[in-house]
């Protein structure tokens, strides 16, 4: 038996990070219940020799959703790889001493923050460091973010109740608005409506300090997504360049990657949970990208999976050489492939 933390976790992996013989645990958190935006505490975990688990590392890493370790940086050691929604795609370094250190913006993924769902490592360019390949939220989406006109997330409690309330805001039309309606925001903080007695006051409201009750103080947390397109991150030299995948691949979330030995990638997409507000995401179930360029990091042919419009996908799990798992939310699941 052994003490395991309690939290809401999203994501589970598996290594010897401190290369004692015993595999050690990392445990990815994406949300606190109630309070959605606020950063949970994930933890690495060392296996004690088979006799238990320790705490090594208990932080609040942002809302974690998929993490893998690897030895990325080609140095012999395990390093963490982990992503999440509002959050970079990033890399736990292991300095070889068992201590691990965030990386992101000194290796060219430090304005990355996405609606990351998952990701693939390969190494695509054969320079003997593994790549990235990682499935976002797509195009096709309500929100256009970018590092000059990030979506942004403000926890701030705005009626004094004690409870953070998360606000987003949105450039759409020029200009910086929120993206809950006025009928939303004060069923959520009823305090606002003596600032907004009708639509028109609240059609002037463009950063979180329109609202007046809003001190500095009172924002717990800002979050950014400043990139919805899924990409491959090619590293050279250690550092990362982003390249899109081709526009087909961006019509819907990417749920789930894989990729075979002669670097033909699959993936399953689509999203029906969003938020009425956001909408249903099924532009694409599903599709195979091959024919990849070294030299300018894009895949050049794709082609259909031809799977059902309203696939409700979470990942693709390769079964044997020809046959994939791909596993749904609400319904049945698929075998791809002979």
């Amino acid at each position: 038996p052994v003490s395991l933390p309690h939290t809401n976790g999203s994501t589970v992996a598996v290594g010897d990070f401190d290369k004692d013989g015993f595999d050690d645990l990392f445990i990815g958190a994406r949300s606190m219940p109630s309070f959605y935006g606020l950063s949970p505490y994930s933890f690495v975990l060392r296996n004690k020799e088979g006799f238990g688990l320790e705490i090594a590392e208990k932080r609040r890493f942002g809302m974690v959703t998929h993490s893998q370790w690897a030895d990325i940086d080609n140095d012999d050691d395990l390093d963490l790889v982990f992503c999440g929604d509002w959050l970079n795609m990033s890399i736990l370094e292991n300095q070889g001493d068992g201590k691990l250190v965030y990386q992101a913006q000194n290796i060219g993924l430090g304005e990355t923050a996405g609606m990351w769902n998952t990701f693939y490592l390969k190494d695509l360019n054969a320079d003997g460091q593994l790549d990235i390949i990682a499935g976002n939220a797509g195009t096709n989406f309500k929100w256009k973010a970018s590092p000059e006109k990030p979506v942004k997330l403000h926890i701030v409690d705005l009626d004094k109740n004690g409870k953070p309330d998360p606000i987003i805001f949105h450039h759409s039309f020029a200009r910086y608005m929120p993206f809950a309606s006025l009928d939303k925001l004060v069923a959520q903080a009823p305090g606002i409506r003596k600032q907004f007695v009708n639509y028109t006051a609240f059609s002037k409201v463009a950063t979180i300090e329109d609202f007046k009750q809003v001190t500095p103080e009172d924002i717990v947390e800002t979050k950014l997504i400043q990139e919805l397109r899924s990409m491959v991150y090619l590293s050279e030299n250690g550092i990362y360049k982003g390249i899109p995948l081709p526009k087909e691949a961006q019509m819907s979330p990417i749920q789930g990657i894989m990729m075979d030995e002669n670097n033909k990638l699959i993936f399953v997409g689509n999203y029906q949970d969003y938020l009425t507000e956001l909408g249903v995401s099924s532009g694409n179930s599903g599709g195979v990208l091959t024919d990849f360029s070294v030299e300018s990091g894009v895949f050049k042919t794709y082609k259909s999976l031809n799977l059902p419009a309203d696939l409700n996908p979470r990942g693709i799990t390769q079964l044997n050489a020809n046959q994939y798992l791909i596993t749904c939310n609400n319904g049945v699941q698929y075998i791809l492939g002979e």
